[in-house]
């Protein structure tokens, strides 16, 4: 035995005998050139709560996305502020390298650890290269 559709239209048709009448069916135009704006819909009383068990899931579904969304975008943030921080560290290093320059008024050798710092915190001049490569 078939299941019970949960949704089944009362349509215009016609009885055995050919008089116009309302039919049920499960389809609300089941015939060629019927309209299914004449259809009239119901919804099986049972399937209701089936309906709604449905959207609770899907929503459920939704906010456990949204979490998790949520979450990865937290860390996203959290690893950039580590990011950020880091970079602080090394800008300030370099602020008390130029202020050690600038009040000795001695720059650090041309190899010298020092020297590496500087250049990989803030890369080389692209003036400066040229001179170095003599063009």
């Amino acid at each position: 035995m078939a299941d019970t559709p949960e949704t089944i239209y009362l349509i215009p048709g016609e009885d055995v005998d050919g008089a116009p009448c309302m039919v049920w069916c499960d389809d609300p135009a089941p015939g060629e050139g019927m309209s299914p704006d004449e259809a009239v819909k119901y919804v099986r009383a049972g399937s209701a709560s089936a309906i709604e068990r449905d959207v609770a899931f899907r929503q459920r579904d939704l906010a456990y996305k949204q979490r998790d969304e949520a979450e990865l975008k937290w860390s996203q943030a959290r690893q950039e502020s580590r990011d950020l921080r880091e970079r602080i560290g090394e800008l300030e290093t370099m602020v008390k390298v130029f202020r050690g320059c600038i009040e000795t008024g001695l720059m650090p050798g041309l190899m010298s650890p020092c020297y590496q710092k500087v250049i990989s915190l803030v890369g080389r001049n692209a003036d400066d290269q040229k001179e170095r490569n003599g063009d």
